[in-house]
């Protein structure tokens, strides 16, 4: 199983997020409501326009802007993201 960088956090409307890259691609995912329960959706490719920016934040740890927010920067190697 390969290393990724792994995000989380919330979005501009309060939603919890995941982002997490394999080097190459990007992929997130949304806690939200599923018609039964709240649930994490599958991991969805996001396109190339929408590749955030890794930066160190003023902690001097990984992260990256995803709309108004700042999510945190993680080292995960136990995330399984699709393969394409």
């Amino acid at each position: 199983m390969e290393n990724v960088n792994y995000f989380f956090g919330e979005n501009t409307y309060g939603d919890k997020v995941k982002v997490a890259t394999n080097g190459v691609d990007w992929f997130s995912k949304i806690y939200k409501y599923n018609g039964y329960a709240m649930a994490w959706t599958k991991w969805e490719k996001l396109e190339n326009e929408e590749h955030p920016q890794i930066f160190l934040n003023s902690f001097k740890e990984p992260a990256i802007k995803w709309g108004w927010n700042e999510l945190k920067g993680f080292y995960n190697n136990r995330i399984r993201l699709p393969k394409n």
